[in-house]
């Protein structure tokens, strides 16, 4: 979504304020009427913009408030003089000539279809004629509107004018350039005019608004295209017959939406920035290699996994939306990172793969030289912690719980993952997740038990690597050897050997009959179901820090039960050694962790084989003061978070763009899976409309055990899943780290 409109309760208090000032700065200034402006030219359009205030002299003082319409005389009213116009000033540009102009006047866009590309608001006056491209510094239309144009009207007037009658006097929109979008015959670069999504724009006006637009636009190379902003308006094209398409088809304005703008760029700046690493090219789905690492630019020849690793650098060449959960997870994790389609056909990169390198993305592109050692180090030492990071888990709890004795208190103890579940199920429990309604589906939580880290901890105190040595003694061995420390072809090797060591050992006696125990008492809770064992160690899902990834989850099959290597002991000592994998110590290096400090504590709840629907949700991340979400959801259970084959999940935006507060649905991206029966994407309508209700009452919860309810750059992000039967199962929630 590109074009922005003011919020009612937000900006009411505005027009006052301005007039106010208005009074004050031009009390013996003449009235005249509202007249044309002449193009702007680039060194006046400079002047005008460097202008902090502009104040129209005929702006009504603030003891004459804005005169509402009701709803009987608006129309008759409509155009007669309803708004009323005092006298333009400087900012006033009728006509943009150049793409310097352009760029000068350009905000970057935030909303989906849009997002990361440089974007200028329009103004259409359909009773004086007038076209109004309006300068950065005005957020909203009705900033300009008001400050700049003398409009004496309340914002809700406005709105009306502007966006809710058919016979409006106003139409609002926005101009984006999309310079690397290359169309069918090759040709690169094209400006796209939009509304705001929800706007009910039908062709006639459409057409008009296109044709003023396109004349403003002098210095266009190619003809301007319409971008719907989401299903509201491409549900509009479709109508009565397709009537709006046929009408924009004989009036030869081109069509493109979000899913294909997102298909034809070449290249996409997702998070723009500098980094040093070493150049990695990664094939498949990365399955078979080792895990790149913070100290590795990575290029994903084929396929891009949605729950990104942390690396020093990313680049693709395969298409990438600026919203999708792994470009989203890149400005979390400050990663600059780039779709650039021809990237593996540059020689000046292949060249460099195996080297270090300096690697920069900005909107025009990205850049990549070889690197010295100082360099890459200075830079990672300016990145990392400056102490050792000691954590302190609650080793003094002994016993597993219920999900339903568990709550964000007891996180030290249990693990981030398993207390941030827990709330989600104390949610589920109190009702507070039922915001169905006709057509949507039921919302569950997981329910299950938790184990406690002191487990881990006897295990790595009492568990033997040898006769002689613990597995707590070995790695303190491991620390003190300098090939470890040093060689990381060594290292890994190390780490493998001790994990292997931990995954076969004798289980201690007393550890054993405790998890035998749990077995017995998950079975009498949930008979017909297995166990699924998940992480949650004292260094994920924390604030700052959230180790997605880092570790491995098993599942315990009771048909195992009396199977040497599939017992339940068995299955969280598999657990219990992936602490040390390659790419977890990685992290603990890089923050400077002490690994002695970790300690796994695990999530148990019901496995399930079977599902409709799986995908990761944030809240936020579309256009800043709205609810929106964004979302990446994968059919069945081919995972979001490491998808296989060359799976493309659905990428989608919701916000309450609504005039009335509705959630608009946005695609960016659609699924390359094949559907299951009955629908048109990976998700329906009315499952995402209830996501959206859900994450809203979840993103208020955390945000308050957090203490960040007044924090605008607090979000949740969840995992979740549309089971067999229908139910929307939001299985995890974690901060996101900003």
């Amino acid at each position: 979504m590109a074009t922005t409109r003011p919020s009612t309760k937000r900006l009411l208090a505005v027009p006052s304020k301005v007039a106010a000032a208005a009074k004050k700065k031009t009390a013996n200034a003449k009235r005249v009427a509202a007249t044309p402006v002449s193009t702007v030219k680039a060194s006046a359009l400079a002047q005008s913009l460097q202008q902090s205030t502009m104040t129209p002299a005929g702006l009504a003082p603030a003891s004459k408030p804005a005169v509402a319409l009701d709803a009987t005389n608006r129309t008759l009213a409509r155009f007669a003089g309803a708004i009323q116009l005092g006298t333009p000033t400087s900012s006033v540009v009728n006509v943009i000539t150049s793409r310097a102009d352009f760029d000068q006047m350009a905000d970057m866009a935030t909303g989906a279809g849009a997002a990361g590309q440089p974007e200028v608001k329009f103004l259409l006056d359909r009773k004086t004629g007038q076209t109004y491209f309006i300068p950065k510094q005005y957020k909203y239309h009705y900033d300009f509107a008001t400050k700049v144009l003398g409009v004496r009207e309340s914002v809700a007037a406005f709105n009306r004018e502007a966006y809710l009658d058919p016979n409006r006097r106003y139409v609002a929109g926005t101009v984006t350039a999309y310079d690397h979008f290359v169309d069918s015959n090759g040709k690169k670069g094209t400006l796209g005019l939009s509304f705001w999504s929800t706007d009910i724009v039908r062709a006639p006006l459409l057409i008009e608004t296109y044709k003023q637009i396109a004349n403003g636009l002098p210095f266009a190379t190619s003809p301007v295209v319409y971008r719907p902003g989401g299903e509201t308006q491409e549900k509009l094209l479709l109508k009565d017959n397709s009537a709006d398409k046929k009408a924009l088809a004989r009036a030869k304005i081109p069509i493109l939406s979000n899913t294909e703008l997102s298909k034809g760029f070449d290249f996409t700046a997702l998070n723009p920035g500098v980094s040093f690493g070493t150049l990695r090219v990664i094939h498949g789905n990365g399955a078979n290699e080792p895990s790149p690492t913070r100290r590795e630019v990575a290029i994903y020849a084929d396929e891009m996994p949605a729950d990104l690793p942390p690396v020093a650098g990313v680049a693709t060449p395969k298409p990438q939306t600026y919203l999708s959960h792994d470009a989203l997870k890149a400005r979390q994790d400050d990663t600059p990172y780039a779709y650039a389609r021809d990237i593996l056909k540059d020689p000046k990169v292949t060249a460099l793969v195996g080297k270090l390198v300096r690697f920069e993305v900005t909107s025009a592109g990205y850049q990549m030289r070889q690197a010295s050692k100082a360099e890459a180090d200075a830079y990672f030492e300016s990145i990392r912690p400056k102490t050792t990071q000691v954590l302190k888990p609650d080793l003094s709890v002994k016993n597993a719980t219920t999900l339903d004795k568990l709550s964000f208190a007891g996180a030290r103890a249990y693990g981030t993952k398993s207390s941030n579940v827990a709330e989600l199920y104390q949610l589920y429990k109190s009702g507070k997740l039922n915001v169905s309604g006709p057509g949507e589906p039921k919302i569950a939580t997981p329910d299950g038990f938790a184990a406690p880290a002191s487990w881990f901890d006897t295990y790595m105190k009492t568990g033997k690597y040898d006769s002689k040595t613990t597995f707590s003694q070995r790695l303190t061995q491991l620390q003190a050897m300098p090939e470890f420390k040093n060689d990381s072809v060594r290292r890994a090797a190390l780490l493998a050997d001790l994990q292997e060591h931990m995954e076969d050992a004798e289980m201690p006696a007393g550890l054993k009959a405790q998890m035998e125990k749990l077995a017995k008492d998950f079975h009498a809770k949930f008979p017909d179901r297995d166990m699924r064992i998940r992480s949650s160690s004292d260094s994920e899902d924390l604030q700052g820090f959230s180790g997605a990834g880092l570790f491995d989850s098993f599942t315990f099959r009771f048909a195992d039960a009396n199977r040497p290597d599939r017992s339940v002991s068995d299955r969280f000592q598999k657990v219990f050694a992936s602490v040390f994998n390659e790419r977890a110590y990685a992290e603990f290096d890089f923050y400077r962790i002490d690994p002695h400090t970790v300690a796994m504590a695990e999530l148990v709840m019901p496995n399930d084989d079977d599902e409709i629907a799986n995908g990761v949700v944030r809240w936020g991340g579309a256009i800043p003061g709205w609810d929106t979400i964004t979302v990446n959801a994968q059919v069945g259970e081919s995972l979001v978070t490491n998808p296989e084959g060359g799976a493309v999940p659905d990428s989608i935006v919701m916000g309450n763009y609504g005039f009335n507060g509705e959630a608009e649905i946005q695609y960016e991206q659609t699924s390359n899976q094949k559907l299951p029966p009955g629908r048109k994407h990976v998700l329906t309508d009315g499952e995402l409309n209830a996501l959206f209700k859900a994450m809203k009452v979840v993103q208020t919860h955390f945000a308050k055990l957090y203490g960040k309810e007044n924090d605008p750059n607090f979000s949740i992000e969840c995992e979740f899943k549309i089971q067999k039967d229908g139910t929307l199962l939001i299985k995890q929630a974690r901060p996101w780290v900003a």
